[in-house]
């Protein structure tokens, strides 16, 4: 008897000592798949910060128009406004792994095609082919790592990706900051994004389709395989795939009977004739909308020329400072990565409106004081633009390109200000106290300025802390929450359809506020712009408080019922918004109790 329990107490410890090992090894194989998918989101975020910088070198080598300009720059939003809604589609029908891996090789050409580009037209169309893998991955990556993680986790790793962006923001800043001195320096930005896109293609050679894609295809050996793998456990990955099938098997049934009674329909017209998945697909779609047009796109591609309003007259501390920028973006983001399956989704979202609308408030209260407090133009030139303006504020805001000349005392105070054009070549007046052509170190000593793009003021300091304080209320919420949300609340059969038209909702924001931001600023004024942003952004919150759920906590498989309660969130029981019912859920479904819940579910729908 003690020499059958000893074996037992042995094959016992083996047996633990082999889950241990597994569960390790599963632990290893999430960190790597969740890197290598969130490379794509480094890559997004680094060819949004890189190309301002660039273009400041690209429009020496080429001589670009303006119309070329803002060409070359839009171009990659466009395509990848187009490309996020092809990506849906493609990776519902080729999977998730597919649509990421083509997305690494189109990402690789893009940054060949970019870095060696002999002329504008070859540019653009390397800007377009790095916005077709933009595209692709924005859509897939976030639904391929939420598919993959285990309920408890996955607002964690799906946050990553968000944290990447900005990675990719600060590289950006980092790599246009050492190359903008060096020959050619914009073919070394842009080109070394074929470099991390490169190691994600190889990477992801080696890793495995998502099981929920595998689930939906009736490819149940290899879910299951692919789950054990992620779970460390066999016995975990059969439940989990037991769930996933009775929730595929539920929805196919429903639609072979719409099929009978209607003849059939369209995905577009599936979703929204079901109640449950377009409440969410409006909420997923205000998600991300409201993210892009609260003007975040604004600070980050403008940053520069924010600080530079602000009265840093120095071009190259104001690309730094901006890099600072883009560090504390990065690092307010670990925030969220931190609290998303502690606090919750709903609350990080509404807290972050919050700072978010103070801070976009601040910046135009700052712009504003500083507008009151411009010096004054007292030395009145013959110009028929320059010469007209009142205040320094409005001397450098012609369009013309004029700056302010001006004398201060021993203890800064301004005695005399005039507003002059500027030569295009030198950023200096063509005439004046403040030109090349006179020796102003002995008329003038120490006591004579020149602000092109900035005014002297007291409250300088403003714009920068408010600017600050934005990122870091955006960081944890508005940031990583719409990517995280939507890559979750939508049913496996309508997941890459709906993750495809809210990515376009964030791609045509963005296009929105970068191209009219400028406009903005010269029909309402820097205060006009960002008071513009702060009422936008409160009918974002508004909408977001009355309708989004909490997520925190539930499977994938239970998102659909969430949805199919009252619309406004203060409308619901306790039960409907607490985690008793999810726990209760995933305790029965533990009991083997699946198919019970599932009838219960559709019954309720």
């Amino acid at each position: 008897m003690s020499k059958y329990q000893s074996n037992v107490d042995m094959v016992s410890k083996e047996d633990l000592l082999s889950d241990v090992g597994m569960k390790r090894r599963s632990k290893y194989f999430m960190f790597t798949l969740t890197t290598l998918s969130t490379l794509g989101g480094f890559l997004f975020g680094y060819d949004t910060g890189v190309v301002s910088g660039a273009m400041l070198l690209i429009n020496k080598d080429f001589d670009v128009s303006p119309v070329w300009h803002e060409l070359i720059v839009s171009s990659t939003i466009g395509a990848a406004l187009v490309f996020s809604l092809v990506g849906g589609w493609f990776s519902d029908r080729y999977g998730r792994r597919t649509a990421i891996l083509v997305s690494g090789v189109i990402f690789t050409l893009g940054g060949i095609v970019m870095g060696a580009a002999p002329s504008k037209e070859v540019l653009l169309v390397g800007r377009i082919i790095i916005g077709i893998g933009v595209g692709f991955e924005s859509m897939s990556v976030p639904v391929y790592i939420a598919e993959c993680s285990e309920s408890s986790q996955r607002g964690m790793l799906v946050t990553a990706y968000q944290l990447f962006i900005t990675f990719g923001l600060v590289a950006a800043s980092v790599v246009a900051g050492l190359f903008s001195t060096a020959f050619e320096g914009w073919r070394y930005m842009l080109g070394l994004a074929a470099v991390p896109s490169l190691v994600q293609f190889i990477g992801f050679c080696l890793m495995p389709e998502s099981p929920r894609w595998l689930a939906s295809q009736k490819k149940y050996a290899e879910a299951v395989k692919v789950l054990t793998t992620f779970r460390g456990s066999t016995s975990v990955a059969e439940q989990e795939l037991s769930a996933i099938r009775a929730t595929i098997e539920e929805k196919d049934r429903e639609m072979e009977e719409q099929i009978a009674l209607n003849g059939g329909s369209s995905l577009f017209m599936q979703v929204f004739k079901s109640p449950g998945v377009r409440r969410a697909l409006l909420i997923g779609f205000c998600l991300q909308a409201f993210q892009q047009l609260s003007g975040i796109n604004t600070v980050m591609y403008y940053s520069a020329s924010i600080i530079r309003m602000s009265g840093v007259r120095d071009e190259s501390l104001a690309i730094w400072i901006s890099a600072g920028v883009a560090a504390v973006n990065c690092g307010a983001t670990f925030i969220g990565l931190f609290l998303v399956d502690r606090v919750g989704r709903r609350k990080l979202v509404l807290l972050s409106y919050i700072g978010v609308i103070v801070s976009l408030a601040l910046l135009g209260i700052g712009f504003h004081m500083m507008e009151a407090d411009s010096p004054l133009v007292t030395s009145v030139i013959q110009d028929d633009k320059c010469g007209v303006t009142r205040t320094c504020g409005e001397c450098i805001s012609v369009p013309e390109g004029c700056g302010f000349c001006f004398v201060k005392s021993q203890n800064g105070t301004i005695l005399e200000g005039s507003c002059w054009k500027m030569d295009p070549d030198t950023s200096r007046p063509l005439d004046g106290q403040c030109s090349d052509n006179i020796d102003l170190m002995t008329k003038y000593p120490a006591n004579i300025d020149w602000a092109n793009g900035w005014c002297p003021s007291q409250y300088y300091w403003l714009p920068i802390l408010a600017m600050t304080v934005y990122l870091v209320s955006f960081a944890p919420g508005m940031g990583p929450m719409p990517w995280t949300i939507n890559s979750e609340i939508y049913p496996l059969w309508a997941r890459g359809f709906c993750t495809s038209i809210t990515t376009s909702a964030s791609w045509f924001g963005n296009l929105i506020i970068s191209a009219s931001f400028l406009s903005l600023l010269e029909a309402l004024g820097k205060e006009g712009a960002f008071f513009l942003y702060v009422g936008i952004a409160l009918v974002g919150f508004t909408i977001l408080f009355s309708l989004l759920p909490e997520t925190k906590g539930r499977t994938l498989e239970e998102m659909e019922s969430l949805f199919l309660g009252p619309w406004f969130v203060c409308c619901r029981g306790r039960r409907s918004g607490s985690h008793l019912g999810s726990n209760n859920v995933q305790k029965e479904r533990e009991a083997g109790q699946v198919e019970v819940q599932m009838t219960s579910t559709s019954t309720h729908m």
